[in-house]
């Protein structure tokens, strides 16, 4: 693992007493672990948009089944998301933007869209597109329960970095919530643990220490700690990034 840019903040710039009641007390947090459930994988082919855009599919399915029902049980807002898988170049994604070359999903609203390019197509790698979707999906129930709301124009930013924190907070939690989904459905994907090792090993790559850029998606190994605490805990509870030390949202 590479040696992160910035390292060791003494201490979170906006501590929790600063923020909304809904991101660091939010009834999710007391909610429950996830409940072990099934999800099949589609065979995904080499170079096929159209086997891709199926295996998405079919993982957001679950993602619907697996969230909504856990919310019905706990008493939870839920709403399914929309989502818009683009296959074809040229085209504008949800929130009207022209196809880009520097992400491949996108959220406008609480309308998820995929963009499926050729890197992802030519080595297409399914447990990365599994972390994808939940991702996206674990920031929509976020949302659905006012987290992702209380982000916006309701805390009192100050400096560049107090909102490069609050980013990496967010998305943190989303790679957390990413977690507890996988390690929800991992008995019924029959899968090697090494293969979750595999993924591991491949977000490792999108920290702030590997693309460079300002501070906003979190190190290597905070999203490596927070994808592996979901994972192991299966319980939304353990994805408050918002009360957690500095050093674990780097």
């Amino acid at each position: 693992m590479s040696t992160p840019l910035i390292i060791g903040l003494a201490a979170t710039l906006l501590a929790p007493s600063d923020l909304p009641a809904k991101l660091v007390q939010n009834p999710l947090y007391k909610a429950g672990a996830l409940p072990a459930t099934a999800c099949k994988e589609p065979a995904l082919k080499k170079n096929d948009a159209a086997s891709a855009k199926r295996y998405l599919t079919t993982v957001f399915s679950c993602l619907d089944r697996t969230w909504g029902t856990y919310a019905k049980k706990k008493g939870l807002p839920y709403k399914r998301p929309t989502v818009h898988i683009m296959t074809v170049p040229g085209k504008k994604d949800v929130c009207g933007t022209e196809w880009q070359h520097d992400y491949v999903a996108n959220l406008c609203g609480t309308t998820i869209g995929i963009m499926l390019k050729d890197h992802m197509l030519k080595k297409p790698d399914p447990l990365a597109l599994m972390d994808m979707a939940a991702g996206m999906a674990g920031h929509v129930f976020l949302d659905r329960v006012g987290i992702s709301d209380a982000t916006i124009g309701q805390i009192p930013t100050i400096t560049d970095a107090e909102q490069e924190e609050i980013n990496r907070r967010e998305l943190l939690q989303r790679d957390c919530m990413s977690g507890v989904f996988v390690g929800s459905v991992w008995k019924s994907l029959k899968r090697p643990a090494k293969d979750w090792s595999a993924l591991l090993k491949y977000r490792e790559r999108t920290g702030d220490d590997f693309v460079g850029g300002p501070r906003l998606r979190g190190d290597s190994e905070s999203i490596v700690y927070w994808m592996k605490r979901g994972y192991a805990k299966r319980d939304p509870g353990a994805c408050n990034t918002w009360t957690a030390s500095a050093r674990q949202v780097r």
